[in-house]
């Protein structure tokens, strides 16, 4: 764990906000890391369904670009 005084040597450098707070990171880290696995399930079943195609490869970047 870093003493205040580093926290604010590292902001003053930087020019930057120092925050850590592992509940919220690894809350983050599990949400972004389910959405991209939900990803490229999806990817992989119309790869599956429709071949590996440029169009369908498209589409589906597409999608996940749109939400």
């Amino acid at each position: 764990m870093r003493t205040n005084e580093e926290k604010f040597t590292t902001v003053i450098q930087k020019n930057t906000f120092y925050f850590f707070n592992p509940d919220f990171e690894q809350r983050y880290e599990v949400q972004n890391l389910n959405a991209l696995n939900n990803l490229l399930q999806l990817v992989q079943t119309k790869v599956q369904q429709e071949g590996v195609k440029k169009m369908s490869f498209l589409k589906s970047c597409c999608y996940i670009l749109m939400g």
